[in-house]
């Protein structure tokens, strides 16, 4: 009985350290769901979601975060975040207690509990010189209307060969929807930030001038390809600012 139960903790701790090893290696991923609160009941919601948090989403691939949407069409509603994660982490079990609690703290205050969409980081575009995986504030930008992601993703990556040749102080995380959208919400851009005064000088941006870069380490003509790319493979993109709630 002795052998059986050491090789059973042998084993729970080398599956925790290849899961712990997946998360921080080969799959940065993360639910997102936008909540919408009842008029009037904001603050119930904000602090429903932690109350929630608090029981169910405290370590590990669990670990969930809210944030304020400050700015863009979903401004005034929230974005609960649970992550960094693996595919794994779907195939625990829900407990009736926690879908319980989620449907008396959240779902009780919410018009509805959103669409729950699972974003992916593309570690080849992103940018993430401190290495960090969560910032208390953000601004995403996310494409909509996607036709063609790979060509996207492309023009997407002439802005990453930018940072890493001017080896820039601040992250550039970028995030592909894993699973098909009405809307074609595909691709996510996240720029994490410290204080709204960095907005004064760009929006997202450490560079003054994209253009004049993207011609420097792209070559003549570099910025025109990059536009075009752009237009032709989505709709456009909108700008949201969350910010932490603590």
């Amino acid at each position: 009985m002795k052998r059986v139960f050491s090789s059973f903790i042998i084993l729970m701790i080398v599956t925790s350290l290849f899961s712990t090893r997946a998360v921080a290696q080969n799959s940065i991923m993360y639910m997102n769901q936008v909540l919408d609160p009842l008029p009037g009941h904001a603050v119930d919601l904000e602090n429903g979601v932690k109350a929630h948090n608090a029981k169910f989403h405290t370590t590990g691939e669990d670990k969930a975060y809210l944030f304020a949407i400050m700015t863009g069409p979903r401004s005034g509603q929230y974005a609960w975040l649970q992550g960094p994660m693996t595919y794994a982490s779907l195939d625990k079990p829900l407990t009736k207690e926690h879908a319980a609690d989620w449907d008396k703290n959240v779902g009780a205050f919410c018009r509805n509990n959103g669409e729950l969409r699972i974003f992916k980081r593309n570690e080849a575009l992103t940018y993430n010189p401190a290495n960090e995986v969560i910032a208390d504030n953000y601004l995403a930008r996310i494409f909509h209307g996607v036709t063609d992601q790979p060509q996207l993703l492309e023009a997407i990556g002439m802005i990453t060969k930018i940072y890493q040749t001017n080896k820039y102080a601040s992250a550039r995380r970028v995030y592909t929807n894993e699973f098909r959208t009405p809307d074609g919400e595909s691709v996510m851009i996240v720029y994490p930030f410290k204080s709204f005064k960095e907005f004064e000088k760009s929006k997202g941006l450490p560079m003054d001038n994209l253009g004049k870069e993207m011609d420097k380490v792209h070559g003549a003509g570099g910025m025109k390809k990059f536009q075009d790319i752009m237009a032709a493979a989505s709709a456009g993109w909108y700008d949201e600012v969350r910010t932490m709630v603590k």
